[in-house]
Formats: structure tokens, sequence, C-alpha cells
């Protein structure tokens, strides 16, 4: 039973060549299908329709159909777009599974969940994989591909270190090696998005300019351009080409040619039949109009009939009407300005500050100022100088 299991598996690539569903390409001697469980991000698989096991069942006369499933192989790789064939493994294992001729296409990026074992990797970067050039080179000089011994074919299954396909890293280690691969994978699509966004670019260049051409009318002759003779220009290089002189222009003209340096100073300033834009206003430049009043006239203030000012603003904003009308007047021990009430209103003792006169101020007697014999009393009665 394990038998006829293992030969059933085997068998699979026979019974896929009966269903056209799963055809990429088709010839009359061979297929392209896409692997079931591929080893990398692109990986094709190229089937002869005759009955051969592998390669070691292949002589020198089956070269042609090498060569038909080689340009079977390089259409599928032209399909991939921003790949090139250089980025492609193409060859035959040596021991293979399958009871069936069949040419693998593989990407070398070797990018897949697929890839889980030791045997995997080798199996396509060992001698276990055979590149076309070398069975095609074997074929046409021998005339046959031996098989390996199966001692040989478990040792290279198990072949250690790994080596990468790509740079010179090397490791013991399954997983390191496709942690190492994913990093060579991203930068290759970075550069294959770069270019497809390149190509979309210049795709629309190009149609813009094919909308360009479509919509651009066609040319209209040219009009004969009207030359004027050297020796007119020469004579008259100030004047348009190609217009005669007006009666005014020819007058002015003949009228300057006794002047080498061109009319004298005291013409610049009259009208000059050469610029008829001579003192004449700008375009632009509107008339100028009077200056308006910015005030009326000047005369008798009509009278006020309100207040100058609002009710209360000349009062304090900050505090409320009547704010020190209940207010007690200051004590007399207060230090602000001190009030001395009047002699009248005081009894018994003294008011206000010491030395002062207290009562009312006596009035003064002018009969005794102005009196002659008053004043010559006052005379007498000062000290005489003794050095007099």
């Amino acid at each position: 039973m394990e038998a006829d299991k293992l030969a059933y598996f085997r068998d699979e690539l026979k019974r896929k060549l009966n269903d056209k569903r799963n055809f990429l390409i088709e010839s009359d001697r061979a297929v392209v299908i896409k692997a079931d469980y591929p080893k990398s991000q692109y990986h094709f698989r190229v089937v002869a329709k005759e009955e051969f096991r592998d390669i070691t069942q292949l002589t020198e006369e089956h070269l042609p159909l090498l060569d038909h499933m080689m340009d079977l192989a390089n259409q599928i790789i032209e399909k991939q777009k921003h790949l090139e064939s250089r980025n492609f493994l193409i060859g035959f294992k040596v021991n293979t599974f399958w009871n069936r001729l069949n040419l693998h296409v593989i990407s070398d990026d070797f990018y897949s969940m697929a890839m889980k074992r030791l045997s995997h990797w080798n199996s396509f970067n060992s001698e276990l994989f055979m590149p076309f050039q070398i069975a095609y080179m074997m074929l046409s000089v021998q005339g046959s591909i031996e098989s390996i011994s199966e001692q040989s074919y478990n040792k290279l299954r198990n072949k250690m270190p790994l080596r990468c396909n790509q740079c010179e890293f090397v490791t013991n280690m399954l997983l390191d090696l496709k942690a190492h691969l994913y990093q060579h994978w991203r930068l290759k699509e970075d550069e294959r998005d770069q270019k497809k966004k390149v190509d979309k670019i210049m795709k629309m260049i190009s149609e813009t300019k094919l909308d360009e051409a479509e919509a651009k009318p066609e040319l209209l002759p040219e009009e004969p351009i009207q030359t004027q003779p050297v020796a007119a220009i020469a004579q008259y290089p100030n004047e348009n080409p190609g217009k005669p002189l007006t009666p005014q222009q020819q007058q002015a003209q003949n009228s300057y040619d006794k002047y080498i340096n061109g009319p004298p100073v005291n013409m610049m300033n009259q009208k000059n039949p050469n610029n008829p834009f001579r003192n004449t206003p700008h375009f632009d430049r509107q008339p100028q109009k009077p200056p308006q009043p910015r005030f009326g006239p000047r005369g008798p203030m009509a009278p006020r009939t309100g207040p100058r000012f609002p009710h209360k603003q000349q009062h304090n904003r900050f505090r409320a009407p009547g704010f020190n009308e209940c207010r007690q007047p200051h004590p007399l021990y207060h230090s602000g300005r001190q009030q001395f009430p009047n002699a009248a209103s005081v009894s018994g003792g003294q008011a206000g500050p010491p030395g002062q006169q207290q009562g009312a101020r006596p009035k003064w007697n002018l009969s005794k100022i102005f009196n002659p014999q008053n004043r010559q009393n006052a005379v007498q009665a000062q000290p005489t100088n003794s050095s007099s």
C-alpha cells in the first residue's frame, strides 16, 4: 500500500497534463504549469508531453525537444513584468521525484513559505540541480546523462554549511539563511516598483504627446514677408521696413538731411513727424480734478442746547455717587490737615497754635501813624552814632 501511495504521488504531473485549466502555455510537445509548492516567488515547470521519466532517459536525438522546452521557458519569463532572464534558474533535477520529464524555471530569490527543509535548498543550490546548458552539452557530447548513486544523493541533500547564492553569506541554520534571503528579495522588489513607476510615467507622457499631435491643427501657409532693399535700410535705419514714408515724414527727412547728427536741440520739443506721440499725455493718465474742501465754511457756532459734559462726568467713576456724603469730619488728632475752631466757639482754654494772638485782630490807628509830632519824637529817640 505504501508503494502504491508513493506511485500515486509520482504520477501527479501525468494527471495535470489531462486538465487544461492548469496550462499557462501549451504547445504540441510541452506545456507550462505553475508549481504546486513553489520554492521561490516565481516557480514554473515546463512538462514534456512525451513519456520520459527524467533527464537520464534522453539521448542526442532529443535535443530538439530541449530546444522547444527552452523556448517555452523564455516565453513564461517574458510574461513576468520587470524581471530579466538572469534572475531565473533554468535546469533539471538529477534524481527527480516526479515520473515525468520537467524543466524547472525558478527565480533566484528563493523567498517562499514552502522552503521549509534543508533538502529544498540543496536540491536547487548543489550538484543535484543541473543547469540547462550543462545538460544540453552533455547530451550533445556524450549522448546521455548518468544518474548519481543513492549515497551521493543523500549526502548532497544534507550538505552543510549553507551558502547564499547572491553573496558570501554562510550559515548552518536554514532560518538565518531565509532571513538573509529576505533582504535580497526586498531590494529587488523595490527596484521593480521603481521600474513600474518609471514605465507608467513614460507611458503617460507618450499618450499626452499623441493627443497633442492629434489636436494640433494644420499649419496655414505663411504669408510672404515684404523685404526692404539694403540701400533703403542703410539710408533710413529708424524706419519700419516694408512701409513707405508719408508726405510729412518725407518732408521731415528732407529737412534733416543737412544735419549729420539728427535734428538740432531746439527742435526736440516741437512736433516731430517721425514720432507722432511726442508731447502727448499718457493714455492712462486721467485729468486731475480740482481739490475739494475738506471742511465746510467756518461761521458762528450754534448755541449749545445741553450740558458740556454728561451727567456727573467730572466725578470719580470708580466710586458710587454720594460715597462720602454721610462720612464724619476728621478728628483733631488726625494726621491730615489740622482744624482750629474759632475763639468764639471755644469757652475757657486757648484755641489755636501757641504764640498767636487770641480773639479778634485789633484795628490800626492811622491818626497816630501819620501825626508829624509822633514822627519827630521817634527820630529823636534813635541813638546817635559815636563816630559822628
